[in-house]
């Protein structure tokens, strides 16, 4: 998770009857990802019902989904949609780099400047590379989460923000989301641990 907030004031009473909604366009994509949470929430003995069986609009607006959710008997809504793209691009070509230490990992910083003059002794982390020139690209995809009480009383009582780095695909991307998520509202207390 890049944040999170939880309200401090809502008891710490798990839900155990959830809607999932997930605010996408396309309905396959929208009908991927409410599966995706509804199946990990499952997980921790809540039940949680993707919110497409009951709401038909891809893009429902929240009066109708409070109050389809209060008329079936949910404790709770859980929102997921996603809130930006970063694309970063780094172009490569020949020179002297930096080798520097990422994680345990060797790695190649931006060009560095040539090394000192003939006879001169240059530092060991330099390295000459030679390629075309070339970009590497980065995508960067954020997921914003909330999870909002169903009853009379409705309030936001968690949000969260996560992020999956270059996402191969759609699949794999749902499901690291959806663990982390579950895991996320597991740690705050909002869903049973199964202990």
């Amino acid at each position: 998770m890049l944040n999170k907030w939880v309200d401090p004031d809502y008891p710490s009473d798990p839900f155990r009857n959830v809607l999932v909604l997930a605010l996408f366009e396309g309905q396959t994509t929208r009908a991927y990802w409410e599966e995706a949470l509804a199946n990990e929430l499952e997980e921790f003995d809540v039940r949680a019902s993707p919110a497409y069986e009951l709401l038909l609009d891809s893009m429902p607006d929240s009066a109708a989904v409070f109050d389809a959710a209060r008329s079936a008997g949910y404790d709770g809504v859980v929102v997921i949609y996603e809130s930006y793209t970063d694309t970063t691009a780094a172009e490569y070509f020949e020179g002297y780099f930096e080798r520097i230490a990422v994680d345990g990992r060797w790695v190649l910083s931006r060009p560095t400047p040539p090394p000192p003059l003939p006879g001169s002794s240059r530092p060991s982390h330099y390295v000459y590379i030679y390629h075309p020139p070339y970009a590497v690209y980065s995508m960067t995809v954020n997921w914003d989460v909330e999870v909002w009480t169903a009853p009379d009383d409705v309030r936001m009582v968690w949000a969260g923000t996560t992020a999956v780095i270059n996402p191969k695909s759609q699949p794999p991307a749902r499901e690291i989301v959806a663990g982390w998520i579950g895991y996320e509202l597991a740690a705050s207390g909002l869903v049973r641990t199964g202990d």
